[in-house]
């Protein structure tokens, strides 16, 4: 490791890897210091960079991309160029790839030329065609799906799908196209994004935590009236989660046993909206005023709430709803 050549300076000594050292200051990091590739956000960008051309023919549209070669290389595309892809297969479906690279000759690359290229790799026909590698130093565009019957890029048939990613200046709010995009990204504590359904997020102990999904409810119902008879005018008999903030209010009910229970047993049952991944301790949930005893509860995957350690006859579970955090790791669906 060693201090690198300053850009701009009088030296003039910074070759072309300590210029794409200093860029990497202007370019959005993760929390591992990988660069944040893609193509910048504008009105086209949002709505699709590659579409049909004329023929076999793609079109790409003006853009401006960093790509990385060993460190950031920020290439511009000033107007509409088209690449041609090969005829259609004879039989099933292919995919083919679409993605701009800036080839070098220079060590540690080998590339035959140097320059900037726009590239279609060819896929293999197949019942369920898959989409071919991006090749080393490029960065993908968009998929093509092309079936035998096509006889242009505008054949019924032929779908495109825009695959480029979009980059950032550094410290700026980075934008995925999906969840998977934005879960393949390491975040540093505090780094914000969006997705580009507008669903906003912050990394929180290297979690995206949601900051404008609507909160999600659990709603229950008694196992058995008779068994555990509920105070008249009871709680709320849900569970609200609160991803944003990572918080479960829960507000259930007191209620009296009638019946005896050595062991743990699902006294609310799941009736409706969302269930957590894994078990939850919801800590204590009911006092017990004979005794001066407590009842802890525990929100199991499968919707139940278990009261713990069993319950005796004539019991008086008197309920008083409580907010705590959401466990690390676990989700809700």
């Amino acid at each position: 490791m060693t201090l690198r050549n300053g850009f701009p300076a009088v030296s003039d000594a910074a070759d072309q890897f300590d210029i794409r050292a200093a860029l990497r200051a202007t370019t959005a990091q993760d929390a591992n210091g990988n660069i944040k590739t893609g193509v910048s956000i504008t009105a086209k960008s949002l709505t699709g960079l590659v579409t049909a051309g004329n023929g076999m023919n793609s079109d790409i549209a003006a853009f401006d991309a960093v790509t990385n070669r060993y460190g950031p290389v920020w290439l511009s595309n000033d107007g509409t160029i088209s690449v041609k892809h090969a005829a259609a297969p004879s039989a099933n479906s292919r995919i083919d790839l679409i993605c701009i690279k800036q080839n070098e000759t220079a060590s540690p690359a080998s590339d035959p030329t140097d320059g900037p290229e726009a590239i279609i790799v060819t896929g293999t026909p197949a019942v369920d065609p898959v989409t071919p590698a991006t090749p080393e130093g490029a960065l993908a565009l968009a998929r093509v799906t092309i079936p035998s019957t096509a006889t242009s890029m505008t054949s019924t048939g032929v779908i495109y799908g825009q695959m480029y990613p979009f980059t950032a200046s550094a410290g700026a709010d980075l934008l995925f196209r999906s969840e998977t995009e934005k879960d393949a990204w390491t975040p540093w504590e505090g780094q914000k994004c969006r997705l580009l359904d507008g669903n906003e997020y912050q990394a929180k102990s290297g979690v995206w935590v949601s900051l404008t999904q609507p909160l999600l409810y659990a709603k229950f119902k008694w196992q058995d009236t008779k068994s555990f008879q509920p105070d008249a005018y009871g709680g709320g008999m849900q569970i609200v989660v609160d991803e944003r903030n990572r918080l479960l209010h829960v507000d259930l009910s007191g209620f009296k046993s009638t019946v005896n229970l050595s062991h743990d047993y699902p006294v609310f049952q799941y009736a409706s909206g969302v269930k957590p991944s894994k078990a939850v301790s919801l800590g204590c949930l009911w006092a017990l005023p004979v005794g001066n005893w407590a009842k802890q509860a525990t929100w199991n995957a499968n919707g139940t709430i278990m009261v713990v350690g069993g319950l005796s006859n004539g019991d008086r579970c008197m309920h008083t709803p409580r907010t705590l955090p959401i466990p690390d790791g676990v989700t809700f669906s």
